[in-house]
């Protein structure tokens, strides 16, 4: 069985260039790699975000996709909540999905 990577922070922090290298890296050196890419927050996040987003102290641009700031002591909270949220996904595309296939 393989394994799993999952790249996950804020955006414009590089997550895609990371990825983007490390799978050339990888190719290079004769390993078979599959990118699974998410737009931004997922579900939970999402909901979160878009709730947030009502308030004015929480509009900022931390998130382009919903134009809120996060207070920085709940920085790592929203990086739990992004992480968590896009589980489901991985689990999707790289466990369930490929027994069937």
């Amino acid at each position: 069985m393989g394994k799993i990577l999952v790249l996950s922070g804020p955006d414009g922090a590089g997550k895609s260039t990371i990825m983007k290298l490390l799978k050339t890296y990888l190719h290079r050196r004769g390993l078979r790699v599959r990118t699974c890419w998410m737009r931004g927050s997922h579900l939970a996040a999402w909901v979160l975000g878009k709730f947030l987003s009502k308030f004015e102290k929480f509009r900022g641009g931390d998130n382009p996709y919903f134009r809120i700031r996060i207070p920085r002591n709940l920085r790592k909270l929203w990086q739990i909540l992004e992480t968590v949220s896009g589980l489901p996904r991985v689990l999707v595309n790289y466990v369930f999905i490929p027994k069937f296939r």
